[in-house]
């Protein structure tokens, strides 16, 4: 509930935008992004949203906190759309799709040898995926966000050719096959 109350004073304006992250930034924003709750998780991308909105250079300023949110919402869940808005934003717009990977890629629990994917990386490249599907007409995507794209394709293809495979039916619980695109989420 305080979390929603923080939000919803965000929307009040840019002062009290400012107020906001200039008390909570970093430290107490990246503790509510480890809790383990969507009741938490869907205001808190409210509140980074409306605060780096206008701001294009605080995006690479949160990014150990989003990927805090996508393990939270990859855990949990979420019920509003600021996630997919946030991560618009970051991934999309800011082209930071990358540093995101590459942060949720040292996840604890990853089997390495097994997958060169996290199930949260897997998660991310869903939702990016959702909200391209979504924004289709209003999205450009930029060339080195293709190449990226690919990149990991190609990664992910190349560790599927040298895995023995039993037959199974799909979907799988395989970040691998997650990213090349058999969700079971």
């Amino acid at each position: 509930m305080g979390v929603q109350v923080l939000a919803n004073v965000c929307l009040a304006g840019e002062e009290h935008q400012r107020a906001i992250w200039d008390r909570l930034f970093p430290e107490k924003l990246l503790m509510l992004a480890t809790v383990r709750s969507r009741e938490v998780c869907d205001p808190l991308c409210m509140v980074l949203f409306t605060c780096i909105d206008g701001n294009p250079n605080l995006v690479a300023e949160i990014w150990p906190i989003v990927a805090e949110i996508v393990r939270t919402a990859s855990a949990v869940g979420f019920g509003e759309d600021w996630l997919k808005l946030l991560l618009s934003r970051i991934c999309l717009e800011s082209v930071h799709l990358p540093v995101m990977v590459k942060i949720l890629y040292g996840v604890e629990g990853t089997n390495l040898e097994e997958s060169p994917f996290s199930s949260e990386q897997a998660f991310l490249l869903k939702i990016v995926s959702e909200i391209l599907s979504e924004r289709i007409r209003e999205i450009s995507v930029h060339h080195d966000f293709a190449l990226f794209v690919l990149e990991l394709f190609n990664k992910a293809v190349g560790a599927v050719d040298s895995v023995q495979r039993v037959k199974s039916g799909l979907p799988t619980d395989s970040p691998l096959i997650d990213v090349l695109g058999y969700s079971p989420f």
